[in-house]
């Protein structure tokens, strides 16, 4: 269940498994390991993946078959990927934006 849902979330949202793999901190062989059913995802993993897409760990894990977004901004995010006024080069800006953002939040944890 988990392999199927985390591959259907990635092509709605129209990602591939390096931006996903980048995203959460994994190289994109694990990635794919987690698509094929091959391997399964830690928690920090499983909670990163979760809020890339804007749901529960519990949709992700097939505990509720019913989308739950985790939160408006989230939902906003994932209904970004799905504008259509918005090309491919314009996903990847937010993609690039929302990287250097959570970048910026870890360097600010690891200096306080």
């Amino acid at each position: 269940m988990f392999p199927h849902v985390i591959k259907e979330l990635r092509l709605k949202n129209n990602f591939t498994q390096q931006e996903i793999a980048h995203q959460i901190g994994i190289t994109r062989p694990a990635y794919t390991a987690y698509e094929l059913g091959k391997r399964e995802p830690d928690f920090r993993t499983l909670q990163a993946l979760a809020d890339l897409f804007g749901v529960t760990t519990d949709f992700l894990l097939g505990r509720t078959s019913q989308i739950t977004y985790s939160s408006d901004y989230q939902r906003t995010l994932v209904d970004a990927a799905h504008d259509s006024s918005l090309d491919e080069d314009d996903l990847k800006e937010i993609l690039s934006f929302i990287a250097y953002i959570k970048s910026k939040a870890i360097k600010k944890k690891t200096i306080d």
